[in-house]
């Protein structure tokens, strides 16, 4: 058996597991919106999966009433080498306190990538610039994070990478991600943050709005929020072009990412404070 799956709000990983648990040898998941999309799995699928587009699926599932039906399905699978780029500012206590400020570099096949994540990426270049000659009692690293969109795998390696003692030493990770479309700052993860993020825009006159319930709105700041890590996931209030041709720069609002940059650095300096 095959299974035909439309796309919702249930992981991809969970919805191959679930079929395959109910005796599905492959998994063909279309979109629920126009046009083709790309799925990723944490985890090596433990069937075929592929994804079509809606038009596609709507297509096969007409067919299905049909006594007779087969199709053949050419699957390529390569193995890639990725990579972070990571570089460290060095705290002036010593006292091995770190936050993390990333995002993740990569995008998918044939599309821009301008909001995901180019405006993440200029943001964390930013924010270094603005703060290199800034003095703070614990270590930041700036983390750029490759292969996000196949499954956070740069944030996990990362973090994989680092001793459960250097786990313990990270303090806050600020993850910058789709940024500068729609009307307002974005953010989302740990309620003091997002809530300091929030008093922050007020006083400087930075509309910041906290997200809640995303579907889909997986990214590098999960794995650190897994290990107990606080997080903030800053992210735009319209990421409808994302994972498509649209995602491109003239979309992209330089004022809005600025806020982002802004709201960021003086949340760095609360946690001097804290």
């Amino acid at each position: 058996k095959v299974a035909l799956i439309e796309r919702g709000t249930i992981l991809f990983e969970e919805k191959v597991n679930r079929v395959a648990d109910a005796g599905a040898v492959a998994a063909i998941i279309f979109n629920n919106g126009a046009g083709i999309f790309r799925g990723v799995f944490e985890n090596q699928s433990r069937i075929p999966a592929v994804s079509i587009s809606r038009e596609d699926g709507l297509a096969i599932r007409d067919l299905l009433g049909l006594d007779d039906v087969s199709a053949t399905v050419t699957v390529e699978t390569k193995v890639l080498d990725s990579q972070n780029v990571v570089a460290e500012k060095p705290g002036t206590t010593g006292n091995g306190d770190v936050v993390v400020l990333g995002g993740h570099y990569d995008t998918v096949e044939d599309v821009p990538g301008a909001n995901d994540n180019g405006s993440g990426i200029a943001t964390v270049v930013t924010v270094a610039r603005a703060i290199a000659d800034e003095s703070y009692p614990f270590d930041i690293w700036f983390v750029l994070f490759g292969s996000e969109e196949l499954g956070l795998r740069g944030s996990i390696a990362h973090l994989r990478s680092l001793t459960p003692e250097k786990h313990e030493d990270i303090i806050a990770m600020f993850n910058f991600d789709a940024l500068g479309t729609g009307d307002t700052v974005g953010a989302l993860g740990d309620r003091e943050l997002v809530g300091d993020a929030i008093d922050i825009g007020e006083e400087l006159g930075i509309s910041v709005r906290r997200r809640v319930n995303l579907p889909n709105a997986t990214s590098d700041h999960a794995p650190f929020n897994e290990a107990g890590i606080p997080v903030i996931f800053f992210l735009a209030d319209d990421i409808s072009r994302i994972h498509t041709p649209e995602d491109r720069l003239d979309f992209v609002q330089p004022e809005l990412m600025g806020g982002s940059a802004v709201i960021g650095i003086a949340l760095l300096d609360t946690l001097i404070d804290g």
